[in-house]
Protein backbone atom coordinates (compact mmCIF):
# COMPACT_ATOMS: atom_id res chain seq x y z
CA UNK A 1 0.00 0.00 0.00
CA UNK A 2 1.25 3.36 -0.80
CA UNK A 3 0.84 6.21 1.65
CA UNK A 4 0.21 9.62 0.95
CA UNK A 5 2.97 12.42 2.65
CA UNK A 6 2.67 14.29 5.62
CA UNK A 7 2.66 17.07 3.83
CA UNK A 8 0.06 16.32 1.62
CA UNK A 9 -2.23 15.00 4.69
CA UNK A 10 -1.78 18.42 6.55
CA UNK A 11 -3.06 20.33 3.89
CA UNK A 12 -6.38 19.03 4.64
CA UNK A 13 -6.47 20.50 8.15
CA UNK A 14 -4.61 23.81 7.68
CA UNK A 15 -7.61 25.85 8.72
CA UNK A 16 -7.58 23.20 12.31
CA UNK A 17 -6.67 25.35 15.45
CA UNK A 18 -4.72 21.96 16.69
CA UNK A 19 -2.84 19.48 14.97
CA UNK A 20 -5.06 16.57 16.73
CA UNK A 21 -7.54 16.08 14.17
CA UNK A 22 -4.55 15.73 11.59
CA UNK A 23 -3.73 12.66 14.40
CA UNK A 24 -6.89 11.39 14.59
CA UNK A 25 -7.53 11.23 10.94
CA UNK A 26 -4.29 9.60 10.22
CA UNK A 27 -5.11 6.84 13.56
CA UNK A 28 -9.08 6.05 11.69
CA UNK A 29 -7.07 5.99 8.08
CA UNK A 30 -4.21 4.18 8.96
CA UNK A 31 -4.31 2.49 11.91
CA UNK A 32 -8.11 1.13 12.81
CA UNK A 33 -6.82 -2.40 12.93
CA UNK A 34 -4.01 -1.82 14.91
CA UNK A 35 -3.22 -1.08 18.54
CA UNK A 36 -4.35 2.26 19.22
CA UNK A 37 -2.98 3.55 21.93
CA UNK A 38 0.43 2.50 20.42
CA UNK A 39 -0.36 4.08 17.14
CA UNK A 40 -1.73 7.44 18.53
CA UNK A 41 1.02 7.81 20.54
CA UNK A 42 3.49 6.80 17.92
CA UNK A 43 1.74 9.37 15.61
CA UNK A 44 2.02 12.46 18.31
CA UNK A 45 5.99 11.01 18.63
CA UNK A 46 7.19 11.06 15.20
CA UNK A 47 4.82 14.45 14.34
CA UNK A 48 7.01 16.20 16.96
CA UNK A 49 10.27 14.61 15.25
CA UNK A 50 8.74 16.07 11.76
CA UNK A 51 8.71 18.90 13.46
CA UNK A 52 11.90 19.24 15.09
CA UNK A 53 13.56 18.48 11.31
CA UNK A 54 14.84 15.37 12.49
CA UNK A 55 15.45 12.15 10.54
CA UNK A 56 15.78 9.03 12.58
CA UNK A 57 14.12 8.10 16.07
CA UNK A 58 13.54 4.98 18.05
CA UNK A 59 10.01 3.40 19.14
CA UNK A 60 10.40 1.03 22.28
CA UNK A 61 8.38 -1.29 24.40
CA UNK A 62 9.47 -2.53 27.58
CA UNK A 63 7.15 -6.17 28.90
CA UNK A 64 7.40 -7.97 25.15
CA UNK A 65 5.96 -11.44 26.61
CA UNK A 66 4.30 -13.07 23.14
CA UNK A 67 5.60 -10.42 21.07
CA UNK A 68 2.35 -9.17 19.71
CA UNK A 69 2.70 -5.63 20.85
CA UNK A 70 6.21 -5.61 19.06
CA UNK A 71 4.92 -7.18 15.64
CA UNK A 72 2.58 -3.78 16.13
CA UNK A 73 4.50 -1.33 16.80
CA UNK A 74 7.44 -2.46 13.62
CA UNK A 75 4.05 -2.22 11.70
CA UNK A 76 3.26 0.78 12.65
CA UNK A 77 6.84 2.47 12.41
CA UNK A 78 7.31 0.92 9.37
CA UNK A 79 3.63 3.30 7.87
CA UNK A 80 5.12 6.49 9.81
CA UNK A 81 8.51 5.62 7.87
CA UNK A 82 6.38 5.99 4.95
CA UNK A 83 4.20 8.77 5.41
CA UNK A 84 6.97 10.99 7.13
CA UNK A 85 9.99 10.45 5.66
CA UNK A 86 11.82 9.78 8.77
CA UNK A 87 13.30 5.99 9.85
CA UNK A 88 12.21 4.39 13.06
CA UNK A 89 13.77 2.02 14.77
CA UNK A 90 12.14 -0.13 16.78
CA UNK A 91 13.46 -1.77 20.75
CA UNK A 92 11.77 -4.75 22.44
CA UNK A 93 13.00 -5.31 25.94
CA UNK A 94 12.08 -7.64 27.59
CA UNK A 95 13.25 -10.63 30.39
CA UNK A 96 12.70 -13.19 27.87
CA UNK A 97 11.64 -15.81 30.41
CA UNK A 98 9.11 -14.24 31.95
CA UNK A 99 8.68 -11.90 35.12
CA UNK A 100 11.44 -11.11 37.50
CA UNK A 101 10.84 -11.98 41.31
CA UNK A 102 8.38 -10.40 42.66
CA UNK A 103 9.83 -7.52 45.17
CA UNK A 104 7.02 -7.25 47.70
CA UNK A 105 3.90 -5.57 47.76
CA UNK A 106 4.93 -2.48 45.33
CA UNK A 107 5.53 -4.88 42.37
CA UNK A 108 1.11 -6.02 43.21
CA UNK A 109 1.67 -9.52 44.26
CA UNK A 110 -1.73 -9.58 44.11
CA UNK A 111 -1.81 -10.00 40.40
CA UNK A 112 1.93 -10.85 39.41
CA UNK A 113 3.83 -14.21 40.08
CA UNK A 114 7.36 -15.05 38.35
CA UNK A 115 7.35 -16.46 35.37
CA UNK A 116 4.25 -14.75 33.88
CA UNK A 117 4.36 -14.38 30.42
CA UNK A 118 7.18 -15.74 29.23
CA UNK A 119 8.20 -16.02 25.42
CA UNK A 120 9.00 -18.27 22.33
CA UNK A 121 12.05 -16.35 21.40
CA UNK A 122 12.24 -17.99 18.17
CA UNK A 123 9.05 -17.55 16.88
CA UNK A 124 8.64 -14.04 17.98
CA UNK A 125 12.21 -13.87 15.95
CA UNK A 126 10.76 -14.97 12.85
CA UNK A 127 8.29 -12.95 12.78
CA UNK A 128 9.68 -9.88 12.85
CA UNK A 129 11.35 -7.62 10.45
CA UNK A 130 13.32 -4.66 11.61
CA UNK A 131 12.56 -4.49 15.69
CA UNK A 132 15.80 -5.58 17.79
CA UNK A 133 14.91 -7.82 20.96
CA UNK A 134 17.47 -6.82 24.02
CA UNK A 135 16.46 -9.17 26.49
CA UNK A 136 17.54 -9.63 30.21
CA UNK A 137 17.30 -7.59 32.96
CA UNK A 138 16.84 -4.03 31.95
CA UNK A 139 19.33 -2.95 34.69
CA UNK A 140 21.92 -5.07 32.20
CA UNK A 141 19.96 -4.25 28.63
CA UNK A 142 19.67 -0.75 28.51
CA UNK A 143 23.34 0.49 29.51
CA UNK A 144 24.37 -1.33 26.57
CA UNK A 145 21.53 -0.48 24.57
CA UNK A 146 22.51 3.37 25.78
CA UNK A 147 26.41 2.27 24.53
CA UNK A 148 25.18 1.57 21.12
CA UNK A 149 23.95 5.48 20.49
CA UNK A 150 20.56 4.73 19.79
CA UNK A 151 18.56 7.56 17.58
CA UNK A 152 16.88 9.63 19.82
CA UNK A 153 13.71 7.20 21.51
CA UNK A 154 10.24 9.14 20.69
CA UNK A 155 7.90 6.89 21.96
CA UNK A 156 7.83 4.28 24.85
CA UNK A 157 5.44 1.78 25.47
CA UNK A 158 5.56 0.14 29.25
CA UNK A 159 4.36 -3.00 30.15
CA UNK A 160 6.58 -4.32 32.66
CA UNK A 161 4.22 -4.53 35.10
CA UNK A 162 6.09 -4.32 38.29
CA UNK A 163 7.11 -1.58 40.38
CA UNK A 164 10.61 -2.60 40.43
CA UNK A 165 10.75 -3.77 36.67
CA UNK A 166 9.83 0.02 35.82
CA UNK A 167 11.79 2.15 38.10
CA UNK A 168 14.68 -0.06 36.63
CA UNK A 169 14.12 1.07 33.14
CA UNK A 170 13.39 4.87 33.66
CA UNK A 171 17.06 4.83 33.87
CA UNK A 172 16.96 5.40 29.95
CA UNK A 173 14.86 8.92 30.77
CA UNK A 174 17.91 9.88 32.93
CA UNK A 175 20.45 9.71 30.30
CA UNK A 176 21.69 12.15 27.80
CA UNK A 177 19.75 14.65 26.27
CA UNK A 178 20.72 12.96 22.39
CA UNK A 179 18.97 9.77 23.31
CA UNK A 180 16.16 11.22 23.59
CA UNK A 181 13.32 13.38 22.38
CA UNK A 182 12.74 16.78 24.69
CA UNK A 183 8.82 15.46 24.82
CA UNK A 184 8.73 11.41 24.79
CA UNK A 185 5.24 9.90 24.46
CA UNK A 186 4.70 7.14 26.71
CA UNK A 187 2.04 4.67 27.16
CA UNK A 188 1.38 2.87 30.52
CA UNK A 189 -0.35 -0.28 30.05
CA UNK A 190 -0.51 -0.90 33.94
CA UNK A 191 -2.22 2.40 35.98
CA UNK A 192 -5.88 2.20 35.70
CA UNK A 193 -8.24 -0.14 37.16
CA UNK A 194 -7.59 -3.29 39.44
CA UNK A 195 -5.25 -2.12 42.83
CA UNK A 196 -2.60 -0.37 41.15
CA UNK A 197 -2.36 3.27 42.54
CA UNK A 198 0.54 5.94 43.59
CA UNK A 199 2.02 3.42 46.11
CA UNK A 200 2.51 0.64 44.08
CA UNK A 201 3.18 -0.70 40.67
CA UNK A 202 4.41 1.89 37.61
CA UNK A 203 2.43 4.79 39.03
CA UNK A 204 4.58 4.81 42.25
CA UNK A 205 7.55 4.49 39.53
CA UNK A 206 6.27 7.52 38.03
CA UNK A 207 6.17 9.14 41.66
CA UNK A 208 9.83 8.52 42.80
CA UNK A 209 11.34 9.37 39.05
CA UNK A 210 9.48 12.96 39.22
CA UNK A 211 10.87 13.34 42.86
CA UNK A 212 14.24 12.32 42.22
CA UNK A 213 14.61 14.19 38.93
CA UNK A 214 14.49 18.50 38.91
CA UNK A 215 14.63 18.94 35.31
CA UNK A 216 12.80 15.72 33.96
CA UNK A 217 9.32 14.87 34.82
CA UNK A 218 6.97 12.73 33.43
CA UNK A 219 2.88 13.45 33.65
CA UNK A 220 -0.29 12.31 32.18
CA UNK A 221 -1.71 14.33 28.90
CA UNK A 222 -4.65 15.65 30.28
CA UNK A 223 -8.22 15.38 28.66
CA UNK A 224 -7.53 13.58 26.22
CA UNK A 225 -10.74 12.02 25.09
CA UNK A 226 -11.88 15.97 24.64
CA UNK A 227 -9.39 15.60 21.79
CA UNK A 228 -10.01 12.31 20.97
CA UNK A 229 -13.14 13.06 20.12
CA UNK A 230 -14.16 9.97 22.25
CA UNK A 231 -14.15 7.78 25.64
CA UNK A 232 -11.54 4.91 25.22
CA UNK A 233 -9.96 2.58 27.53
CA UNK A 234 -6.46 4.12 26.98
CA UNK A 235 -6.92 8.02 26.59
CA UNK A 236 -6.42 8.41 30.71
CA UNK A 237 -2.78 6.00 30.23
CA UNK A 238 -0.53 8.56 27.28
CA UNK A 239 1.82 10.76 29.42
CA UNK A 240 4.78 12.42 28.77
CA UNK A 241 8.21 12.98 29.71
CA UNK A 242 9.47 16.35 29.48
CA UNK A 243 12.84 16.90 29.82
CA UNK A 244 13.02 20.91 30.45
CA UNK A 245 16.61 21.40 29.93
CA UNK A 246 16.48 20.14 26.55
CA UNK A 247 18.17 21.73 23.95
CA UNK A 248 14.99 21.76 21.48
CA UNK A 249 12.23 22.03 24.49
CA UNK A 250 11.34 25.27 23.48
CA UNK A 251 11.33 24.56 19.79
CA UNK A 252 7.39 24.99 18.41
CA UNK A 253 6.06 21.65 18.28
CA UNK A 254 2.90 23.12 15.74
CA UNK A 255 0.41 21.13 18.30
CA UNK A 256 -1.40 25.11 17.85
CA UNK A 257 -1.77 26.94 14.84
CA UNK A 258 -1.73 30.70 16.42
CA UNK A 259 -3.24 31.88 12.87
CA UNK A 260 -6.02 29.94 12.84
CA UNK A 261 -6.90 30.65 16.47
CA UNK A 262 -6.40 34.12 16.62
CA UNK A 263 -8.50 34.73 13.21
CA UNK A 264 -11.48 32.58 14.67
CA UNK A 265 -11.70 33.45 17.72
CA UNK A 266 -11.16 30.25 18.95
CA UNK A 267 -11.32 29.54 22.99
CA UNK A 268 -7.43 29.60 23.17
CA UNK A 269 -7.07 33.17 22.13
Amino acid sequence: MEYPSIQILEKQFDDQPFRYPLFNHMLKLFFQDRREHYAWGAICATDLAYQLSLDRISFAEFGVASGNGLIELEKIALVLEAIYGIQIDVHGFDMGVGLPEIAGYRDLPNLWSKGYFPMDEQKLRSQLKKAELHLGNVSDTIPVFLDSSPSPVAFVAHDLDLYSSTINAFKLFEDKEDYLLPRVHIYFDDIIGFTYSKFNGERLAIEEFNARNEKRKIDQIYRLSFFLGKRTFWDESIYLLHIFDHALYAKNDGLLQISVIQNNNCPLD
